[in-house]
């Protein structure tokens, strides 16, 4: 018996739902179509602000939301790849996230993201 330290329970449950509901989870008419979320993320980021946004992210991070301050920080990184401000707060973010886990996958994925985000 391994435990979660290999896998994860949750990760099988989604892989196992979805495969037997579909790909279309009744969400949004978006979901019909072939064109990814983050293909408006450029206005996104030109209509709030890549400074607002990484404000935003920040104060996700201070308050233990890191995936909250990924999703805008992962949005700000698609439109402006090389925004510092984003880079530091996705890699607190994934920091934060390390800290909690005991998952050989999952940290594996945290360090390389560490990693690259703090690579210039």
């Amino acid at each position: 018996d391994v435990g979660e330290g290999y896998g994860q329970t949750s990760w099988n449950v989604r892989a196992i739902w979805e495969m037997y509901a579909g790909w279309f989870a009744h969400r949004s008419t978006t979901e019909l179509y072939g064109v990814a979320p983050d293909s408006v993320a450029a206005d996104v980021v030109n209509a709030a602000g890549a400074d607002a946004l990484v404000a935003a992210a920040r104060a996700h991070v201070a308050a233990g939301r890191p995936v909250q301050a990924l999703h805008l920080t992962d949005l700000i990184l698609k439109a402006e790849p090389d925004q510092q401000g984003a880079r530091v707060v996705a890699a607190d973010a994934h920091e934060a996230l390390l800290g909690e886990t005991d998952n050989f996958w999952k940290k594996a994925w945290l360090t390389k993201s560490i990693d690259e985000l703090r690579t210039p």
